[in-house]
């Protein structure tokens, strides 16, 4: 299908998947269906201009924003998951990586020096998985 789509501002991040696109443009997230280009939601209004705007194939949308907040939102059921920050967990420069875990829907990070880390949604916190001889080491981060 082809289809167009204006928005105000310049479009910084696209992302598409799960039957879904997602345009970041200046504070604000336009979802769209895939399939016909209309809006899945009303234009979504974040803290600051997103940084790294990422869509899985089961609908989850993961967006860290330029004032490290990151929130995950579940688009099938148009509704947020989790929001939470890096602020105090790790700087951009830190990271190599940064996913969603598809059955659970939580953010991951791996950072440069090798160390992995994940958002519980049971813990609402950050826990860190280090590898200590093949062990993996749970550490919780506030």
């Amino acid at each position: 299908a082809e289809w167009d789509y204006v928005v105000k501002h310049a479009v910084s991040r696209l992302s598409i998947g799960g039957g879904f696109v997602c345009l970041a443009a200046g504070a604000e997230l336009h979802v769209l269906s895939l399939a016909t280009g209309r809006l899945v939601l009303p234009p979504i209004v974040t803290s600051s201009y997103a940084l790294f705007v990422e869509l899985n194939a089961e609908g989850l949308l993961l967006v860290l924003c330029k004032d490290a907040s990151l929130t995950v939102w579940n688009l099938e059921e148009a509704s947020c998951c989790l929001q939470t920050t890096l602020r105090h967990i790790c700087s951009p420069g830190e990271m190599e990586s940064l996913g969603i875990k598809a059955a659970s829907g939580e953010p991951f990070i791996k950072l440069r020096n090798g160390n992995l880390l994940v958002f519980s949604g049971a813990l609402q916190r950050w826990t860190m998985l280090t590898s200590s001889g093949g062990t993996a080491v749970l550490e919780h981060r506030r």
